[in-house]
Parts: structure tokens; sequence; C-alpha cells
């Protein structure tokens, strides 16, 4: 059975969709290339006609997540005024949908602590979208102020997920969203 053209394309996408979500909910250790192949019904022989190596395919996961993270989050957002914007990110990112959707949540606040000692590749990956996801905070608020609120809200993000208590952590975000507030204004 011949496929078109676009076939192996489409199957690769569907792969980086799954291994980015597989690396958020499971973490870069816990990832196999057998659960990613399996994700898509494929065996592990087929791997290597998507991808050269492991770390191939989780630096591209991270890429991806990257992506989609920023279409789903920050592009439907993109033309508010940059106080509306603020406001909007803000809630958005400290919101316990956010909190709770792993899979799908931002790369940066599920990640991080594992990317800090992951190989030089996967970390550039990491920095290099961190560095242009930080270039959407900086006309609304200073280079400055965009690492320090992106510091804020995806260890915020990561502390709320870290604890038990589903108040506690309700607490945390609220308390961190106050803290955002406060940092833009001052």
């Amino acid at each position: 059975m011949r496929y078109p053209a676009s076939h192996k394309e489409e199957v690769h996408q569907k792969l980086l969709k799954n291994a980015s979500e597989q690396i958020r909910e499971l973490g870069l250790d816990n990832v196999s290339v057998k659960s990613v192949m399996k994700s898509e019904r494929m065996t592990v022989g087929s791997f290597y006609a998507h991808f050269d190596s492991k770390d191939d395919l989780l630096k591209s996961a991270i890429e991806y997540a990257f992506a989609t993270t920023n279409l789903e989050f920050y592009d439907k957002i993109e033309k508010r005024t940059d106080a509306s914007w603020n406001k909007k990110v803000i809630e958005r990112y400290l919101s316990d949908y956010h909190r709770d959707t792993i899979a799908l949540s931002c790369p940066v606040a599920t990640l991080m602590s594992e990317v800090s000692r992951a190989s030089d590749d996967i970390r550039a990956a990491f920095e290099n979208n961190l560095k242009e996801l930080l270039k959407r905070f900086e006309p609304r608020v200073g280079k400055a102020k965009a690492t320090g609120l992106f510091a804020l809200l995806s260890g915020g993000l990561l502390m709320a997920r870290s604890v038990e208590s589903e108040e506690y952590s309700d607490e945390i975000l609220n308390d961190c969203i106050k803290s955002a507030r406060a940092l833009i204004k001052g």
C-alpha cells in the first residue's frame, strides 16, 4: 500500500505531539522510544525513519511543546493591550486548569528542573525556545521584568503542583498572581 507524499510528515507530527505530551507528563527520563512509537501503533524499528536518536526525539519534542504552547496560550491574546495582555497571561498561567493539565502545559514549568541535567543539545533547544518565549513579554514589561515575571509564573506553577492539598495549591496560585501583578506595577 502506497501512502501519499505527506504521510511521513503527518506521522512525524503525531509522534512529536505524543512525545511532547509524554515528556511533560512523565519527565524526560521516563519517556521511551517504545512508548512514543507505540502511541502511533508503530514499531521501534521505524523510529530512525523519523529521528536520529532519543536525544533528537527529546529535543524535537521540547521544541514542539514550546511551539504548540505558544500557539494555544499566547497567540490567542497577542492583540490585547499591554495591561490586558499582562492580566490575561498571569491569570491563565496561574490557573487551576494549567496546574492540572500537565501534559498540555508550558514546558518551562514541567521540564526546567530536568533540563538542567540533560545533554547540551537538549539544554540549548530549551534555552533558545525560552528566549523566544521571553521576547513576547519584553515589549510589555521590559527585559528584566520579563525574566523575573516568567520565573515567578513558572516557579509558582511548579510549586502549586508539588503540594498535596488542593486548597494550599490554590493559595499558592493566588499568592503568585498577587505577586506577579505587583511586579508588573512596581
